[in-house]
């Protein structure tokens, strides 16, 4: 019963000193756990449509050490959309053999080993087609 009594009073006296500020309590689990990674900024995205691809542009962010491409055709970019993964220097993608006449979205984000930034505004093109027509001809 003792015992019981003198845990007891411990934890109280270590509660009073936490209220009045005079400690900080350490969990036994190990080394204090390393300050989160700075929040990457969403990078800027620039699309030039051509025939049948889309040359897609963004503005680097600092501290990146990669970025992920989103995109998905005829709808909004959501989580599980196709992406593709690029590198840390890397700040444009073509994405060839697209529909012509189709509207393709697209996202983008910056990498880092403790995850991922926040996603760019969304940004629309519709590829060309290769046909072309001849205004010369005569009805």
């Amino acid at each position: 019963m003792r015992e019981f009594r003198t845990k007891a009073a411990i934890h109280l006296l270590i509660a009073a000193a936490l209220l009045a500020g005079g400690c900080q309590m350490q969990d036994d689990a190990g080394p204090p756990a390393e300050a989160p990674a700075a929040v990457l900024s969403a990078p800027v995205l620039q699309l030039s449509p051509g025939v049948n691809e889309v040359r897609v542009s963004w503005s680097a962010t600092p501290e990146a050490e990669g970025y992920r491409l989103y995109w998905q055709a005829g709808a909004p970019v959501e989580a599980g959309s196709p992406t593709v993964d690029l590198d840390g220097n890397t700040t444009s993608y073509l994405q060839t053999g697209l529909q012509a006449g189709v509207t393709y979205h697209y996202r983008v984000a910056a990498l880092q080993a403790s995850g991922e930034g926040e996603w760019s505004a969304e940004a629309v093109a519709i590829p060309a087609s290769a046909r072309l027509m001849r205004s010369d001809t005569a009805p």
